[in-house]
């Protein structure tokens, strides 16, 4: 049986080139992202699967070591048809009227109808949709064989993803600076809310102007903090689903011990060293999602090359 995935289109794809396409602009390649954002998953792969936690341990199981490929493309040929894939046959409506009384009918979630054949295609339509409808609501969700599923979304909460996943990935190289060396005076690690927000444009409305008033220029700053701070918190709840198996989902995780103390000393002095997230992560991100090299910024400083690495994110996954 072909592999199909319920967050792709249910079409038979014409190679694995066009199939790699579709994955490489769907829910699947933020998922991806946000594990690989999880600070807790990179010392879980470091651990080669060992934590106290059996839920990031399942997850770990399936999705393996997502920091040792280069690119989403490598993972997804490796990995995506056991993570992903439907284990049964994509469903499609069947014309069984010779094999009606030789075809096993899949009673659950199948409906057998009796259609004219000389009826208008709308007159058709009309009255199997009238008849579908009256169908409990349970009875038409598709109930997915696949390891690892997406959950639902409203569409306003999907375009918000590639600015949450900027503002966590900003937030990681500013935290992981200042966890290296507390005393830094990069202009990156004096980055806060607002900074944050401001360099990445969270919200048009909210730039300043030079014709703004001292209370229209405050008004702006906070509405901006406010944003940062929101969607901050909203991708540590992403992060947290996706370290459990769930996207998109912003669910409370019940707090579990995962580390031994032997394990937490070691994973600590792994992050004070740098291992974990520094500067060069945002290209080595930017690299993965796309497959491209990260821009050329040689001719800019740190925090002019990390920025415009930061705001190239805008066009991942489109």
């Amino acid at each position: 049986m072909t592999s199909w995935f319920t967050g792709l289109p249910s079409l038979p794809f014409p190679s694995k080139k066009a199939e790699l396409s579709f994955a490489g602009k769907s829910e699947y390649l933020w998922w991806l992202a946000f594990l690989r954002l999880s600070q807790d998953y990179w010392w879980l792969c470091h651990e080669e699967g060992h934590c106290l936690d059996l839920r990031m341990c399942t997850v770990w199981h399936t999705f393996g070591n997502v920091f040792e490929y280069d690119t989403f493309n490598e993972w997804w040929q490796n990995k995506a048809e056991l993570v992903f894939a439907e284990t049964t046959k994509p469903p499609k409506v069947t014309d069984i009227t010779i094999q009606s009384q030789l075809l096993m009918i899949e009673r659950d979630q199948h409906a057998l109808l009796e259609i004219p054949l000389y009826m208008s295609d709308q007159d058709i339509l009309d009255q199997v949709l009238t008849l579908i409808h009256l169908y409990p609501t349970i009875a038409r969700q598709f109930q997915s064989s696949a390891k690892h599923i997406l959950l639902k979304t409203k569409t306003n909460e999907r375009k918000q993803i590639p600015i949450i996943y900027q503002i966590a990935l900003l937030a990681r190289v500013v935290d992981c600076i200042n966890q290296i060396d507390p005393s830094s005076t990069q202009r990156l690690a004096k980055m806060k809310s607002y900074e944050i927000g401001s360099a990445i444009h969270i919200s048009p409305s909210a730039v300043l102007q030079n014709h703004d008033s001292l209370d229209t220029r405050l008004d702006k700053q906070n509405r901006t903090r406010a944003l940062v701070s929101q969607k901050k918190k909203k991708a540590e709840k992403i992060i947290a689903n996706v370290e459990v198996g769930r996207y998109l989902s912003c669910a409370e995780v019940k707090p579990h011990v995962r580390w031994s103390v032997a394990q937490s000393k070691e994973m600590n002095a792994a992050i004070a060293n740098g291992d974990w997230f520094n500067q060069s992560a945002v290209a080595r991100e930017y690299t993965f999602l796309t497959s491209q090299l990260p821009l050329d910024m040689n001719d800019q400083n740190g925090y002019e090359k990390i920025i415009a690495e930061i705001n190239a994110f805008k066009e991942v996954g489109k």
